[in-house]
């Protein structure tokens, strides 16, 4: 189980994967069982975008385009579109 562990990190990964749990209910049920898979590629993906977007040169961080470019193309890419 994944909430049995007791590390201060695992309500990050809970909340994640409940929200992709409850998408997916929604868009597509016979997906459910993915949630805990794509809670943790979501979060890594997006926790490693936040660390290069701090370490890229200081006209990259000026503009937060990129970031949200990639957050969109990650959140397409991983999640099935709803109806």
């Amino acid at each position: 189980d994944r909430r049995a562990t007791g590390h201060p990190l695992d309500r990050v990964l809970i909340a994640w994967t409940d929200a992709i749990d409850q998408y997916l209910a929604a868009a597509c049920p016979e997906q459910r069982e993915e949630a805990d898979t794509l809670g943790v590629l979501l979060w890594t993906g997006l926790h490693g975008q936040f660390a290069l977007w701090h370490t890229l040169p200081h006209s990259f961080v000026d503009d937060d385009t990129i970031l949200r470019e990639l957050e969109e193309a990650l959140m397409r890419r991983l999640l099935p579109p709803s109806d």
